[in-house]
């Protein structure tokens, strides 16, 4: 299996030199066009990811799909659920937090206890609420 990360994994990895940029000054560079819905697995550089978003998370709140992963969140000195607390700090927005069942697809509140195991979350700003509405308990 090849897998790609900001930070070493291991001493036999092949290291390759790249620039990066924050997600904030990319959306910048493309004239006021921004996602709806933003697919983030970056192997534990999430969170640098997320602060690096803060325009887009206050301003022109997206879809936020993220894996939750504490094996690759420690590479970086983080823990998963520190990336619930950077969507709680936009509180003007009101993120709801889901969790991704697999495999039905179902989504059910994010609750702490998923701190030990692997998974996929979606944020969800209230006016994009009904794009994922089908996916939640009880949906017809």
């Amino acid at each position: 299996m090849q897998a790609s990360s900001l930070r070493r994994t291991s001493a036999a990895d092949k290291v390759a030199r790249c620039r990066v940029t924050s997600l904030d000054r990319f959306l910048a560079s493309r004239e006021g066009r921004v996602p709806t819905f933003v697919k983030c697995d970056a192997e534990g550089a999430e969170l640098g990811i997320l602060r690096g978003a803060r325009r887009l998370l206050r301003d022109q709140p997206a879809i936020w799909m993220l894996e939750f992963h504490p094996e690759t969140a420690a590479r970086f000195g983080h823990r998963p659920m520190e990336i619930v607390r950077e969507f709680e700090a936009e509180a003007a927005v009101r993120y709801r937090a889901y969790r991704i069942m697999y495999p039905s697809g179902e989504l059910v509140p994010l609750a702490p206890r998923h701190e030990a195991d692997l998974f996929n979350a979606v944020f969800v700003p209230p006016a994009l609420d009904q794009r994922l509405a089908q996916y939640r308990p009880g949906a017809s």
